[in-house]
């Protein structure tokens, strides 16, 4: 299975460290999912320094905005997901986060 999508493929061929090569490197992998972890935890508020490093790593600002909007339509999908109970695609079901939340109860009219 294949989730690389044509964001992540832009986000991976951009690379300037080695411009010769169509695949990108380990370090640009490591240095992608670090980066896109900083930005999903701290709900994107990264340092400039982060941003720095990332930009050093060998990617452009316009690969930080992949960067967000990746996970902002990953946030949108799991929200709407959510609330529409839709059913899990066999390919990722092995991958299934079991959450269990508290019910949510009505307010009273105040």
């Amino acid at each position: 299975m294949r989730v690389l999508n044509p964001i992540g493929s832009n986000l991976l061929s951009g690379t300037r460290r080695d411009p010769n090569r169509k695949n990108a490197t380990p370090w640009a992998f490591a240095a992608l999912a670090t980066f896109t972890a900083r930005v999903f935890t701290s709900r994107g508020m990264i340092t400039k320094a982060e941003a720095a490093a990332f930009v050093a790593a060998g990617f452009s600002e316009k690969q930080i905005l992949d960067v967000v909007l990746a996970v902002a339509v990953k946030t949108l999908r799991n929200i709407s997901n959510h609330i529409f109970h839709n059913d899990l695609d066999e390919a990722v079901a092995p991958y299934r986060v079991a959450v269990k939340l508290a019910p949510v109860v009505a307010l009273a009219n105040e």
